[in-house]
């Protein structure tokens, strides 16, 4: 056989050296081995995907872009991508369709999860994170069991054991005996699972519950006799904690968590909701309370002991988490009798079976980002608005469907991702909380779960089947806590109520200017590079063929440090670039992407830009960019993006909403030669100087008085990031 070299490859196949690499790598070049660390390839060899075509029939045993994509946990874009980087690499192209063998996929699937393909295994597929954990913060601090579940867990590991579905059950019944032992103060010493088999533990009503726990006792005792080195489980009692969920949570596979949507919550938010549901002026003594995605109960065991069994209702998805849940109860409560538990804890899907109208308040953590089939989308498109898009997200279906659920004077309280408050997608399930509801509270959390980062609410709804209204709110962002007393318009673009009443009248005062123009639909926008591999792209030497490329910590206000990064610009190689006249702009604004401060610097040497520091071009008839840049960079503008957007990321829709103040060019010079002095000057304390003049004139420009004045520089930063 005839072989050829990867750059003869590369020449006869129209594509990179490092796609022909690429492409050996992941065996797609079939007989082509490496000699000396060198790849040689076929002579005959075809390139993927040209091969000769596949008959229609035979198709149906190969996967779709969408559902190979749904294998790796990855959306269609990001396969795109993968495909245009030779990342992921189809079998076949039929009338422009990529089809992959599941055998390929199946294997690429393997090596991301195992950690050998480290190209794939990146913050997009965050699915992919596998392995055991404990969730230490779903307890209290005076939790016993961690240290049992901690040599539970080394055990596991120094097994090499895969726990599936039976080893679960085996654990969850042993932990379940041992509690039971405790709680009922009975005298029996582990292992309690094989006592239990024997008929030795004599348990009453929660014989029945262990048993629907076990599941098949065939299965479970012959796991016994090859797992029994698990069992030996002595866990106290403590009451209110949920120490079977924490063994549950902390056993079950990472991957299959997410996938499910399920994010665990940590017992101060817990706490925190029980406290704000019972303490509401509209909870009363005898009034039911709903869990609808219980899990193992954690929520219910908070409530306090005053809160009557009869009155505590729970559902979930999960078979094994509600037969937890009903054990919790029992143990909670002392039950010698566990039907009330059967009635009011319920194995079934919220969102298409239950309906239960005696519920009064509704609260919880709804799944986040559950991976429904297409069926489940089909059927939730009938039901609710908020699924109406291309993408289902779980938190909005769960919040619409309590919304319709909740009866008037009901609240619901929920944690869930900020992302709800503001962002795009989750538009039609705030047109519903503000068309049937209004907010009694708002807690701002910030980043609350183990290994998310994610910023979170706790948000508490009163069902009122008409407007939402803003009077009395009580809001809260970890630094203050105040109460809206004046009602205020809520525009469901974006629902941010972090400005007390003194800094929405400022924000009501700056947009009722006269004569204000916006960049929207007066600019051009680019994003950065993205270009798929920084590290075989970017390099930190300059050299003949390569040039500057900025990164967003390069961006500074009014200028750009000194370059530290390079790059040959051949976009073709790139997952993601801008036409080349944005980059080659004559002059131009570059932005800072992630980051909680506007920061912008003006660019006239066309310099290029990673996809952490975008572009904008204003194109304001009769306003200078310098100008525009001045007003963009001020403590005004940071004020409303503080108080507006609320964001860790400068979106284009944000920039596009500060107000310009339309003056003439004779009114624009002292503006335009403080910006060109900070531009040309070094000295610290000189830029900080005219910073500050160029603050006052804007101030003015804006008639705001000086208390207005003092309560946005007491809020803002401004010389951050000069």
């Amino acid at each position: 056989m005839k072989y050829i070299s990867v750059k003869q490859a590369s020449v006869k196949f129209g594509i990179s050296v490092e796609q022909v690499l690429a492409l050996c790598e992941q065996g797609k070049f079939r007989n082509s081995q490496k000699v000396d660390d060198f790849w040689i390839i076929p002579e005959n060899a075809r390139l993927p995907g040209q091969k000769k075509r596949v008959k229609e029939q035979d198709l149906s045993s190969y996967l779709t872009l969408p559902e190979a994509c749904a294998e790796l946990s990855v959306s269609v874009a990001t396969g795109y991508n993968w495909i245009k980087l030779n990342k992921l690499v189809p079998d076949h192209i039929e009338n422009k369709k990529n089809f992959f063998t599941r055998s390929y996929i199946s294997r690429l699937k393997k090596e991301i999860k195992s950690g050998k393909n480290l190209s794939l295994k990146s913050r997009r597929n965050k699915k992919f994170i596998s392995g055991s954990y404990i969730y230490n913060s779903y307890v209290s601090k005076d939790s016993t069991s961690i240290e049992i579940i901690s040599k539970l867990l080394e055990n596991v590991d120094s097994h090499k054991l895969d726990i599936d579905t039976d080893h679960l059950r085996m654990i969850m019944a042993e932990t379940a005996l041992s509690l039971i032992v405790r709680r009922l103060e009975l005298k029996y010493e582990p292992p309690y699972l094989p006592a239990f088999f024997e008929g030795k533990l004599q348990l009453g009503c929660y014989e029945k519950l262990i048993g629907e726990l076990i599941g098949s006792r065939t299965k479970i005792r012959k796991l016994i006799d090859k797992c029994g080195y698990l069992l030996n489980l002595n866990f106290d009692y403590q009451e209110n904690e949920d120490t079977l969920g924490l063994v549950y949570i902390s056993c079950r596979n990472i991957e299959n968590r997410k996938a499910t949507g399920t994010y665990y919550t940590p017992a101060k938010v817990v706490e925190k909701i029980v406290h704000i549901v019972l303490s509401s002026k509209s909870y009363h003594k005898g009034d039911n309370l709903l869990d609808p995605c219980c899990g193992t109960g954690n929520f219910l065991l908070k409530l306090p002991s005053e809160v009557r069994v009869e009155n505590i209702f729970g559902n979930d998805i999960d078979d094994i988490a509600v037969t937890l849940t009903r054990i919790n109860l029992a143990l909670k409560y002392r039950l010698d009798n566990t039907d009330i538990l059967y009635k009011n804890i319920t194995n079934s899907d919220f969102l298409t079976e239950f309906n239960n109208p005696k519920i009064t308040h509704i609260l919880g953590n709804p799944p986040w980002g559950y991976a429904y089939t297409r069926e489940d989308k089909n059927v939730l498109k009938h039901l609710f608005s908020s699924a109406q898009g291309s993408t289902i997200e779980s938190y909005d279906v769960f919040l619409e469907k309590s919304i319709m659920h909740a009866r008037n004077g009901g609240t619901i309280t929920f944690v869930m991702p900020e992302a709800i408050l503001n962002v795009k997608t989750h538009h039609p399930v705030r047109e519903k909380l503000i068309e049937n509801t209004s907010i009694l509270s708002l807690n701002y959390l910030g980043n609350a779960f183990d290994k998310v980062q994610c910023p979170c609410i706790i948000m508490q709804l009163v069902k009122t089947s008409k407007p939402i209204s803003c009077v009395n709110m009580k809001v809260s962002d970890g630094q203050r806590t105040f109460v809206i007393r004046k009602e205020r318009y809520v525009d469901p673009q974006y629902l941010n109520f972090k400005t007390d009443d003194d800094e929405e009248q400022i924000l009501s005062k700056i947009f009722s200017l006269d004569n204000l123009r916006f960049l929207k639909d007066n600019a051009q926008f680019a994003l950065g590079i993205v270009t798929g591999n920084n590290n075989l792209y970017i390099s930190n030497r300059k050299s003949s063929d390569n040039e500057v490329i900025l990164k967003g910590s390069d961006v500074f206000k009014y200028r750009i440090d000194l370059p530290k990064r390079f790059i040959s610009f051949n976009p073709e190689h790139f997952q993601q670039v801008a036409p080349e006249s944005m980059y080659r702009a004559k002059e131009k604004l570059i932005y800072r992407f992630i980051s909680k401060h506007l920061v912008f610097a003006y660019d006239d040497k066309q310099t290029l830009s990673l996809n952490s520091s975008n572009i904008v071009i204003p194109q304001i008839e009769g306003l200078s960019i310098k100008y525009i840049l001045s007003i963009l960079n001020s403590s005004i503008a940071q004020f409303i993006y503080d108080k507006r957007f609320n964001s860790v990321k400068v979106l284009r829709a944000h920039i596009e909403s500060i107000p310009i103040p339309m003056i003439s060019a004779n009114e624009q010079a002292p503006f335009i030669k403080l910006v060109e002095e900070i531009m040309n000057c070094s000295s610290r304390t000189r830029v900080e100087s005219l910073y500050r003049n160029l603050d006052a004139i804007i101030f003015s420009l804006f008639k705001l008085d000086e208390s207005q004045k003092k309560l946005i520089l007491d809020t803002c930063d401004m010389t951050k990031f000069l």
